[in-house]
């Protein structure tokens, strides 16, 4: 078959005017190619919008998607169907961003990295990836640097062995939800300051592996409920921060751990109707450990405080 190679540059480079441009790539059954889109707008005015980028992949296997938008007000989607062994990198830099990536249909094996810079708090970026139908050994990555990110990364319906690695700096917000019977993904979520990080496990979602790491004056939730069993949670943090678990409605046999360490934290944990869970917690100074279960039977609770 032969390979194509696509490349697509708007570029404008005016402060008087705005860009608004949009560019649609369809891929079905390719294999090889290589598409590019590079978009520019300096776009100062909020009721101006920026540029459009869509790449739809069907049935495709071991092509490079890369899109390049600089600028506010950018947008950038990319929907992944039945399709293997792709990658995909978006990048955006510029306030008010917004990059969504949908992976469906048995898409095994894509790398998608979604990288976003130069947010602030009334100008936030925004990340959404979605994985589902049964796709699986996906790497997923989202880097977001200075304040005011947003980051959601949903794996559903039977998506399984997927890793996916959040990064951000300070005052964002990072969301990872697991649900309906997807197991063994692993999730790594890393944050400095003023952060908020919640995952969520629900409908027979096991086996999963959830690593929270913060710095200061950050709050992490993680929530695991009906049914979902023997999922790894880890949640470390330094100075002043918030560690909430709940664990709920025949959610057994899971482990969590939460290291406070510095002063002035709170740990929590609750169990309804959980069993043979083992809990870990470990704070230094000046901090308060809560663990609370009902009807909850043959579980592990073991607190250090130093």
């Amino acid at each position: 078959m032969k390979k194509l190679a696509i490349t697509i540059s708007a570029i404008l480079a005016s402060t008087a005017v705005y860009a608004e441009n949009d560019a649609t790539v369809d891929l079905q059954g390719a294999v090889g190619d290589t598409v590019t889109i590079t978009q520019v707008s300096s776009n100062p005015f909020p009721w101006d919008d920026g540029n459009d980028a869509q790449v739809n992949m069907t049935n495709t296997f071991e092509n490079t998607v890369t899109i390049d938008q600089d600028g506010r007000y950018n947008d950038s989607t990319v929907d992944v169907s039945g399709s293997r062994w792709n990658s995909i990198t978006t990048t955006q830099n510029g306030k008010r961003g917004d990059s969504d990536v949908d992976v469906m249909n048995r898409s095994n094996g894509n790398i998608i990295q979604i990288t976003q810079t130069d947010g602030s708090f009334f100008n936030k970026n925004t990340s959404d990836v979605d994985v589902s139908n049964y796709s699986s050994r996906n790497e997923i990555y989202i880097t977001q640097n200075e304040d005011g990110n947003s980051s959601t990364v949903s794996i559903s319906n039977g998506s399984s062995f997927n890793d996916v690695d959040v990064t951000q700096s300070e005052d964002n917000t990072a969301t990872v939800n697991i649900s309906n019977g997807s197991g063994f993904n692993d999730v790594d979520v890393t944050q400095s300051e003023d952060n908020t990080a919640t995952v969520s496990l629900s409908g027979g979602s096991g086996f999963n592996d959830v690593d929270v790491t913060q710095g200061e004056d950050n709050t992490a939730t993680v929530e695991v409920y009906w049914g979902s069993n023997g999922n790894d949670i880890s949640i470390d943090q330094d100075e002043s921060n918030t560690a909430t678990v709940k664990l709920g409605y025949y959610s057994n046999g899971n482990e969590v751990d939460i290291d406070q360490t510095s002063y002035d934290s709170l740990a929590t944990v609750d169990m309804t109707a959980s069993s043979f869970n083992s809990i870990s917690i470990m704070q230094t100074a000046q901090d308060v450990a809560l663990v609370t279960g009902s009807n909850a039977v043959g579980n592990t609770v073991t607190i250090n405080q130093y």
